[in-house]
């Protein structure tokens, strides 16, 4: 994954767990900060999976300073994909 146009030389991130779904949680780091995400295919998400995702989380990532996490950030109307034309920009 790159950001900034970074090009990474080794893999940057790792999926801590997924269902291949619904959500994916991933973590990755580098020396100057660490990122988690938690990643879902809905525009909300509901508590329990909130608190799941969190949960695989706390166990996956001990050392994590959960203290430093943002709120969720739900994009919902702002980001539609039904469009065909945008679709097809990502399913070719």
């Amino acid at each position: 994954m790159s950001f900034f146009g970074q090009a990474p030389t080794e893999p940057n991130y790792v999926v801590i767990e997924t269902d291949y779904e619904s959500y994916s949680v991933v973590y990755s780091c580098n020396p100057l900060k660490q990122y988690l995400w938690f990643l879902t295919r809905d525009n909300l998400v509901s508590a329990e999976l909130f608190s799941k995702m969190i949960g695989i989380a706390v166990t996956a990532l001990p050392n994590f300073d959960f203290s430093k996490l943002a709120t969720p950030d739900y994009q919902g109307d702002s980001c539609n994909y039904e469009s065909p034309t945008l679709a097809s920009l990502f399913l070719q």
